[in-house]
């Protein structure tokens, strides 16, 4: 019978033979759960049913994609495109009129009482047949009380340019039916597109026109409209809206690995956990500032990325735009801490909480980035990549940081230099990854990732305690468990929406292709 000893948690976290065995138990027990989550998943698609869906697009002219009610015609005569269960528009941008050919015929809806058959000619001769007058005066002369009257003098007003005369049918076709979401968010849409921000910024303060679009939607209007405390309420909406998404799962998971390997570096007291928490914290806090700083920088000042322009200027983009305010606004956030830390001569302390920042600023991206679920492995790459990349980054700028503060500024100098590496790395890694012309480069982005660890981690290393190591759980112990724990979710999730040989040849490729990368950090991991 095995010592209680022999079971401690620390120990067994450096002991490389039950780290190897566990680590395998783990991924042999994980296939056959994948493969009883793939026969079970409802949400695969079927093959047949996918190619006989595929074959009505093709036949787009078939008697099936004729409308039949009158909601399926006024889709048509809106987009130009017969479907056959349309729904309903979102909103006015989806009108089509560029239309040409057999396009252009006047429609000949059956089996519609008159006044509807009259309601859906006079659309038809507004939006397709080019005689918009007639198509108002006609619209116009029916009762206001009629369902589309209003929205249908909105969509033709909406084509001619007149935006504020279509965005007042809009606002008064939503007053006749509350529950029309087409007409209030054409209303808005309206309003944008004639380029009056005082009147979008008015309809936006109207709660019930806002919450009919998404809060990403939200962030454009309210920069287009120039409302800065509306776009600032718009930014913490958004946020609080990631923390209800699927996507929480991976990036929390992810995020607590990289946490668990970074805590034993240090003697862990209520105190320091506390203040590890409060870095995480401000770290969620940069990333709701830098995505207010992307729509004043990109939206408004037009700073943006356009890939006809030649590759210096690209690389300029993400160096001088990208990471100079991501770098910029994580060491914002994390000055509170470095203060402390610095005034202290707790260089450690600043060097952990730093990256702790650049830790929350990476788990909070990574919610977006896995927004299309784990069937992807964009989980296991971007928690080798970029959370490495994103607390090394920080860590190495405020590990600076802190000592120029503790040297009451005397340290300057390096503080600069490391912050401007810091900010050139960054920019080129996101480079080599997204800029075209940089394309066979983008092996080397796992070169950058691993050098950036290799400069956090040698100082951690040197500035560690090692009182009570012993009595802590390895940072290698983590990774190594946390690295299978996370590859065998991933595996199990992608077979719940893809077949069963899908997601294993992707779990082994993925984990095969980023070996040499999780070996780089082993190295660091592996006397410790």
């Amino acid at each position: 019978m095995p010592s209680l000893k022999s079971l401690q948690p620390a120990r067994l976290s450096r002991d490389r033979s039950f780290l190897i065995k566990a680590s395998l138990a783990l991924s042999i027990a994980s296939i056959p759960v994948a493969f009883v989550v793939s026969l079970i998943s409802p949400s695969k698609p079927n093959p047949k049913e996918e190619m006989a869906a595929l074959q009505k697009i093709i036949n787009d002219d078939t008697e099936g994609f004729i409308p039949k009610t009158f909601e399926d015609w006024v889709f048509f005569l809106r987009t130009g495109t017969t479907i056959a269960n349309s729904g309903s528009l979102r909103d006015c941008r989806s009108i089509e009129t560029e239309l040409e050919g057999d396009a252009r015929e006047p429609i000949e809806p059956e089996g519609l009482v008159e006044i509807e058959a009259e309601m859906l000619h006079s659309l038809d001769l507004g939006l397709r047949l080019g005689d918009p007058e007639s198509a108002l005066k006609r619209i116009t002369a029916l009762p206001e009380s009629q369902r589309f009257r209003n929205e249908f003098l909105g969509d033709i007003e909406f084509t001619r340019r007149n935006h504020l005369e279509a965005r007042d049918h809009y606002l008064r076709a939503a007053e006749l039916y509350p529950d029309s979401t087409y007409s209030r968010r054409s209303a808005v849409v309206a309003a944008w597109r004639s380029g009056d921000r005082a009147e979008l910024k008015e309809l936006l303060h109207n709660e019930t026109l806002r919450d009919e679009f998404s809060p990403a939607e939200q962030l454009d209007l309210f920069t287009d409209a120039r409302d800065l405390k509306g776009l600032a309420l718009a930014v913490i909406r958004y946020e609080l809206a990631e923390f209800i998404s699927p996507a929480l799962f991976p990036a929390l998971l992810t995020g607590t690995i990289w946490f668990l390997i970074l805590m034993p570096f240090w003697r862990i007291t209520p105190q320091r956990l506390f203040l590890s928490l409060l870095a995480v914290a401000s770290g969620i806090l940069s990333a709701g500032l830098t995505i207010f700083a992307v729509m004043l920088q990109e939206r408004i000042q037009g700073f943006t990325q356009n890939l006809t322009d030649p590759t210096l200027i690209q690389v300029l983009y993400y160096v001088a735009g990208v990471a100079l305010r991501e770098e910029t606004l994580k060491l914002l956030c994390f000055l509170p801490l470095a203060i402390r830390a610095g005034l202290h001569g707790k260089h450690l302390d600043g060097l952990i909480l730093a990256a702790l920042v650049g830790l929350g600023f990476a788990f909070k991206e990574n919610i977006l980035y896995f927004e299309n679920g784990l069937s992807s492995f964009t989980a296991w790459m971007r928690f080798l990549t970029a959370n490495v990349l994103h607390f090394s980054l920080t860590g190495i700028a405020g590990f600076y940081l802190v000592k120029m503060i503790h040297q009451k500024f005397h340290g300057m100098e390096s503080f600069l230099f490391s912050f401007i590496a810091v900010v050139v790395a960054h920019g080129l890694y996101n480079s080599v990854i997204a800029v075209p012309g940089l394309a066979s480069y983008s092996p080397l982005s796992t070169i950058f990732v691993a050098a950036m660890a290799y400069q956090f981690f040698d100082p951690l290393r040197s500035q560690m305690e090692t009182q009570g190591i012993a009595n802590r759980i390895s940072p290698l112990g983590v990774f190594v468990l946390g690295s299978a724990l996370l590859a065998c979710v991933l595996m199990i999730a992608s077979a719940w929406s893809t077949p069963f040989r899908f997601a294993l040849g992707v779990f082994v490729s993925g984990v095969a292709g980023l070996i040499p990368l999780a070996f780089a950090y082993i190295s660091r991991f592996r006397d410790l």
